[in-house]
């Protein structure tokens, strides 16, 4: 099984932030540190709170207002876990899925049926940052809680 490496995790908290460019919220482009010591990266779909920070990602100026996760994260009780598939096959889908043009369900990853569907490019890099995460859910139209 793959490892959490602090190279991976650069590399996906910085294609995060370079997603939000052209993003009008200031926010949304930097990382930060919240109150519980976890450096936090958002960009307004996707969220990751590392419990050991990352060098070389740009920090949130001090005028700028943090965004509160503690709101957005459920809590893990009365979620139900669900199973992640495995990150070749995961790989295998979006490969596909980049040779079938104007599908409208292009890069989706659905988890079965009556579970959430969801971007699996953004599933793919969670994956790469918590190789050993867990998935939790609590409906179809709420958060995913992710667990490493």
């Amino acid at each position: 099984m793959k490892r959490y490496t602090e190279k991976t995790a650069a590399a996906v908290l910085g294609k995060l932030l370079r997603r939000t460019r052209s993003e009008a919220r200031d926010a949304l482009k930097y990382t930060w540190i919240d109150s519980a010591g976890r450096q936090c990266c958002c960009d307004g779909i996707c969220a990751y709170r590392l419990r050991v920070p990352v060098a070389g990602l740009p920090d949130m100026p001090r005028h700028l207002s943090r965004i509160d996760l503690d709101r957005v994260f459920p809590d893990k009780n009365g979620l139900q876990a669900v199973e992640l598939p495995a990150l070749d096959d995961l790989a295998a889908l979006i490969a596909a899925d980049r040779l079938s043009k104007g599908n409208p369900r292009q890069y989706h990853y659905a988890f079965g049926e009556g579970l959430p569907v969801v971007n699996a490019k953004y599933l793919r890099d969670m994956m790469r940052l918590y190789p050993d995460a867990q998935c939790f859910i609590s409906g179809t139209s709420k958060p995913l809680l992710f667990l490493s």
